[in-house]
This record gives C-alpha cells, sequence and structure tokens, in this order.
C-alpha cells in the first residue's frame, strides 16, 4: 500500500529530477525504528522520512520513542503529499443505517459493540477512542487484529461490529457490499463513495472531522533552500498520472502543502492524541 507509493513517487522524482531515490523500508515498532533512524541522520536533505498520524501518536504513548526525540522539533516539515478520510463501517446485520442511530444502538446494548483496531496505540484505536468518547463512553470492546484489512474483514464477517478504517482497506469491502458505510471523516463526500455523508453533515461526534495524512520529514537544521527544492519537487511528482492512480487506490488525493501546513498538522495530532490518550486511561509504555 503505502510502501509502494513511496516508491512510485521516489521513481516519479528521479525522472522529473535526474536524480536518485532511493527508499529504504525500516518497520517495526509502530514506525519507530525508522522514524529515530531518519532523526539521527545529517541534516543535509540527503535522508527523508515517509510518516503519517501513526508517528504523532508514538510521541504519545512510547515512552522510550518520547525520551530520545520530539517530533515536533527533531524534524524538519517538507510537505504534506497527500490525504484522505477514513470510513466509519459497521457488520451488515447491525441495525443502523445512520451513525445516530449506530450511537443510540450502542448505548442501548451495552457489551454488544466490539470494535476491530490494529493493537493498542494504532491510528485505528485512536479514532476508536475518539470516537467512544464523544459518543459518551458506550460499553465497547476492542478487538486487535494483524492489520487494516485483516480488521475490515472482522466487521464484513460479524466477528466485531464497527471500525474506523482507511479508505484503502475498507472500501473494496463497501464496494463488494460486504459492510455498510455510515459516514466518511473528510471536509467532502467521496467521489467513490457519494451517497456516504460526511460527519459535519450527520451533525454528531463532528470532532471526529479527522483525515489521514502522508507527510516528508528532514532532519531538523536541514537548509531552508533543500526544504524548499525537496517540497516543489514532491509536489510536482504528485500530480503525474501514475502516481495519482496510485494515491486513488488508496483512498488519498494529493496535497503538496507548503513545510508550515506539516508543522502545524503534527502539533494539533499530538495535542489531540494527548487528550484522547488521557481520557481513555492509556498510559506511554
Amino acid at each position: 500500500g503505502v510502501d509502494l507509493l513511496t516508491r512510485v513517487l521516489a521513481d516519479c522524482m528521479g525522472r522529473q529530477t535526474g536524480h536518485t531515490f532511493v527508499v529504504d523500508n525500516r518497520p517495526g515498532a509502530a514506525s519507530a525504528i525508522g522514524t529515530q533512524h531518519v532523526a539521527r541522520q545529517p541534516p543535509d536533505g540527503y535522508t527523508l522520512l515517509y510518516g503519517g498520524p501513526n508517528i504523532t501518536i508514538l510521541q504519545v504513548l512510547n515512552r522510550s520513542f518520547a525520551r530520545e526525540i520530539d517530533v515536533r522539533t527533531a524534524f524538519a516539515p517538507v510537505t504534506v503529499a497527500a490525504s484522505g478520510p477514513y470510513i466509519f463501517v459497521v457488520n451488515k446485520d447491525v441495525p443502523a443505517r445512520t451513525l445516530p442511530e449506530f450511537i443510540a444502538w450502542l448505548q442501548a446494548n451495552p457489551g454488544r459493540g466490539n470494535y476491530a483496531t490494529t493493537g493498542t496505540g494504532a491510528t485505528m484505536h485512536m479514532m476508536s477512542e475518539l470516537f467512544k468518547q464523544l459518543a459518551g463512553n458506550p460499553s465497547v470492546t476492542m478487538v486487535p487484529y494483524r492489520g487494516d484489512g485483516l480488521a475490515v474483514q472482522a466487521v464484513a464477517s460479524g466477528e466485531v461490529q464497527y471500525a474506523i478504517a482507511v479508505t484503502g482497506s475498507a472500501k473494496p469491502l463497501v464496494d463488494s457490499g460486504m459492510v455498510r458505510p455510515l459516514v466518511v471523516t473528510g471536509p467532502r463526500r467521496m467521489a467513490g463513495l457519494p451517497e456516504v455523508p460526511t460527519i459535519s453533515e450527520v451533525g454528531v461526534v463532528t470532532q471526529l472531522d479527522i483525515v489521514a495524512w502522508l507527510g516528508y520529514f528532514a532532519p531538523a537544521g536541514t537548509p531552508p533552500e533543500r526544504i524548499a527544492w525537496l517540497q516543489q519537487a514532491i509536489a510536482r511528482a504528485l500530480y503525474d498520472e501514475g502516481v495519482q492512480g496510485r494515491l486513488a487506490d488508496l483512498g488519498f488525493a494529493p496535497v503538496g502543502s507548503e513545510p508550515a501546513a506539516l508543522k502545524a498538522v503534527v502539533e494539533r495530532d499530538v495535542a489531540l492524541w494527548t487528550r484522547v490518550a488521557k481520557e481513555a486511561g492509556l498510559e506511554a509504555e
């Protein structure tokens, strides 16, 4: 998914600029390993981090990570490359066809609403915790799965009743009729799901109006002229036909923002997940 998108974008940037861009996938520890690696590199503009909301959650819930770096200051933001909504999906047998109806069902049926995530502290989990808090803290239980795809499949099979998932994982099962979409979290309806309302349209839990994002970061201290060159190169590549096709497959739209926009997103998300974790009683480990 996102790894392939990174490679497609790097290939396009190479063709457009005449430079070579190498993708070094360093998974593990919920992205902590790759994030820490980039933070330690020289600030010369030759090493970038490609990350999303998960790195801001790390800042809140991973004590050893937060002791070493602060994502708000350890990096020079380059650009928000792309963003896209989450889709709130429920099992087809749940007797609710709107989000207000679903919240009412949860409140009337304590203990029956299980939700799928990819583990404690994952983006799916934190979005679900935020929903729970905004919906009046109904009695629900988290069930972890190994990956977004398996989590949404669990909604389809009835192992759990709902999930809040990225578009790339949820939309194929929505399109096939295996799960029921209630809302999308973005500011506007999706072209591929025009009948599904936005959070703001349904008028409940409106603070769940959050989008997933993909950003590029350089180590702190990278010269501004290098940041500017990188931002322009990434923004230009985002409008390549092949890159746009891959973005669309994942449910993302190209952005290519100025660095200040990514800085604001990171600061906002760290503050948000700090509040959510505190209310949920989630302690940094």
